[in-house]
């Protein structure tokens, strides 16, 4: 059993009901505490420079909170028509 913190049992309860799956809010949120709980803190934290807020983003690091704008999206090379 994979415990990050004392009283965090919902976490754990829904780790070991598999609710893990990657690419979910729970494996994503999993993903972040064990990041706080490795001493990693929010992105924006680290973030001095204006023009370097972009990577304050889920795309680039798991410790942010903001999704992706759709012009940042990556459609694995394909390029949807409207």
């Amino acid at each position: 059993t994979i415990t990050i913190a004392r009283g965090n049992n919902e976490l754990r309860k829904e780790y070991q009901q598999n609710k893990h799956k990657i690419g979910s809010f729970v494996y994503h949120t999993f993903i972040h505490e064990l990041g706080h709980s490795l001493g990693l803190f929010h992105i924006w934290e680290y973030i001095l420079n204006e023009k370097h807020k972009v990577l304050d983003s889920i795309k680039y690091s798991v410790m942010s909170y903001k999704c992706p704008d759709i012009k940042d999206a990556d459609f694995g090379g394909l390029y949807p028509m409207t």
